[in-house]
């Protein structure tokens, strides 16, 4: 595999803007932005389409995307956000490493994401939809690997035997 520059920033062999981190993923500003706040998250394993990335890696995207989309409203004031996967080399992807673009929208950005839609024919819409049923059917999903509960006695906080829970008391308290 010929060297992969997200790869590398994933690494640490690469410099970037790193906005967040964790072992499964990193988010940084486009060094090619659309507008001000453009950035990127993507697995920090190398993966070349959505299609090859495994669903616990997604989940756990999908609650950050959450999260910069709203950094981006309070932080640069954006108006909106575009929320954009280009996945192959038709649909506009120009990189070999799979990535989530959040894109921060201002007012008058000149950005158009707009397309013209296409009136297709009761049998074309029929046929696309019977296909696209047939191979829904077929869906597996990935189970995510659970570490087993370690459950310690006593933890510290919380009264066991007679004495009231603290954990109980609160929830006794929700109306």
């Amino acid at each position: 595999m010929a060297r992969c520059k997200y790869c590398d920033i994933a690494n640490g062999k690469e410099k970037a803007r790193v906005l967040y981190e964790d072992d499964v993923m990193i988010a940084i500003l486009s060094d090619e932005p659309v507008n001000p706040g453009h950035v990127l998250l993507l697995p920090k394993e190398h993966f070349l389409i959505f299609e090859q990335v495994p669903d616990a890696i997604i989940k756990k995207m999908s609650p950050i995307i959450n999260k910069i989309s709203i950094a981006l409203f309070e932080s640069l004031s954006a108006l909106g956000t575009n929320v954009l996967i280009q996945n192959g080399v038709v649909a506009g992807q120009s990189s070999s490493h799979f990535m989530i673009h959040i894109i921060p929208r201002f007012e008058k950005d000149d950005l158009n994401f707009q397309w013209e839609t296409k009136k297709l024919s009761d049998e074309d819409m029929s046929m696309a939809e019977l296909k696209l049923k047939e191979q829904v059917k077929r869906f597996t999903f990935e189970e995510e690997k659970q570490e087993p509960i370690e459950i310690k006695e006593n933890v510290e906080g919380i009264k066991q035997g007679k004495e009231t829970n603290y954990m109980i008391n609160q929830l006794k308290r929700i109306p």
